[in-house]
This record gives C-alpha cells, sequence and structure tokens, in this order.
C-alpha cells in the first residue's frame, strides 16, 4: 500500500478461513512500515457456512425432523443430536458406535415407511462418507457464490440425493454468523479508536471473502473505502 498512497490512511485487513475470522486494521505512511492498530477475531468461517447448508439442506433429506414409535409404541422425534455431529465431517465417526448405529435401527424399525432418511444417515456413518459430504456442500457454497441458484449433488454407492440451494436462501441461513462478523469488525475499529469513514483500503482474503454476503457486509460497513481482494484461496499457505 505505501507505494500508492501520498499521505497516511487506513486500511483493513479481513482474512475469512475455514474457521476464523480475523482482522487487522492499520496505518500506513509512504516509505515507513505499516502499523498495526488493532486485531480482532472470531470462530466463524467458511467451515461455519457449511455447517449451516448441513443443517438447512441436507439433513432433512437425512431424517432430520422425522419421527418413529419406541419400543413402548409411543412417537417420539429422531434425536436431534446426531445431526450436530454432521455439521463438521470429522465428527461424523463419532456416531460410528455400537449405540448409536443400535438407536438408528430401532428407529427404523418403529419407522414404518417413512425411514428412508434415517436409512441414508445409516449408510452415511457406516461408510464415512463424511468427508464426502462436506466436499459437495462445500462445492454448493462456490457455486451459489458466483450464481443465483447452485445444486447440491451427492453420489456415493447406497446413497445419493440431489438439493437445489438457492442464494437467498443461503444469505437468510448464514445471517446469524454474519451478524458475528460484524460485531468483530466494530470491536476492531473501536480498539483502534476510527470511524469506518478514516478507512480509504480493505483487503479482504481466505475463500469465504468471495461469499456475496460477506462481500456486501464490508461495504456495508466501509462504504467509503475501496474493497480489494486477491490470493483468497492461497494466502493461507502463504502466511504458513
Amino acid at each position: 500500500y505505501a507505494e500508492r498512497v501520498d499521505d497516511r490512511q487506513h486500511a483493513v485487513i479481513a482474512d475469512f478461513g475455514g474457521g476464523t475470522s480475523d482482522f487487522s486494521v492499520l496505518s500506513i505512511e509512504p516509505g515507513q512500515p505499516a502499523r498495526v492498530l488493532a486485531n480482532s477475531g472470531v470462530g466463524i468461517g467458511g467451515d461455519s457456512f457449511d455447517a449451516e447448508i448441513i443443517d438447512r439442506a441436507v439433513a432433512p433429506i437425512l431424517g432430520k425432523g422425522e419421527s418413529y414409535q419406541t419400543e413402548f409404541g409411543e412417537p417420539a422425534p429422531v434425536p436431534s443430536w446426531l445431526y450436530s455431529r454432521l455439521r463438521r465431517w470429522h465428527l461424523l465417526s463419532f456416531l460410528k458406535e455400537a449405540k448409536t448405529m443400535a438407536l438408528l435401527e430401532r428407529i427404523i424399525r418403529g419407522g414404518g415407511s417413512g425411514t428412508a432418511g434415517i436409512e441414508r444417515l445409516q449408510v452415511l456413518i457406516e461408510e464415512d462418507l463424511g468427508l464426502s459430504l462436506h466436499t459437495s456442500v462445500e462445492g454448493a457454497k462456490v457455486a451459489i457464490s458466483s450464481g443465483e441458484r447452485a445444486m447440491l449433488d451427492f453420489r456415493e454407492p447406497g446413497i445419493s440425493f440431489v438439493r437445489p440451494v438457492l442464494r437467498d436462501d443461503f444469505d437468510e441461513w448464514i445471517a446469524s454468523e454474519l451478524e458475528r462478523i460484524r460485531s468483530t469488525i466494530r470491536e476492531a475499529m473501536t480498539q483502534a479508536e476510527l470511524q469506518p469513514g478514516s478507512v480509504s483500503r480493505v483487503f479482504a482474503t481466505g475463500g469465504s471473502s468471495l461469499v456475496p454476503a460477506v462481500k456486501a457486509l464490508l461495504r456495508d460497513e466501509f462504504p467509503s473505502a475501496e474493497l480489494v481482494g486477491g490470493e483468497e484461496l492461497t494466502s493461507v499457505a502463504s502466511g504458513l
């Protein structure tokens, strides 16, 4: 930046990673090293956005919201905790224990004709398909970032489904995560004792910086700043 400015300027570096989003406020003067005025971060990133797609678009296909009859003949909802483990692909393996698999068998036996979703979940767990599922979900997220509609297409032996994902729905699903990101940006600005209007440039990097709702948030927070980006998919490796 120092080569492109005539006077002192302030910039915000927004780094949207898989697990965290981190923000730095810098003071920049020609011929001088950039000075960091403030840092802030929050444990929300691309994985959090993926988890929302899992919750809203995938979990219902895998039986979330269905009910079954217990061994006592009473109706009961399929336990929601089964689906919390789907939010992170590496947690799915924790479901592959005898107690949980026996529970799925009981649900299938007590589900009558409405067991297709649970049967898909059973296959997903037995075949260790968590990573494959999240790869499909991430692909849909990338596609929806460049269009108004994407198809979540998951196909593996014994289980397959196709489900449309709309940009408007996705933006609504991640709204609470975006508000936490907004609060974290404002925290850094408060620490730096600056107003948004004093920021001349916002540099956004990391894969999730390509999500239109994230770009819109940055433009909303810094309406007079130039929003630029680069190395969105490689900045993490460069940092390491």
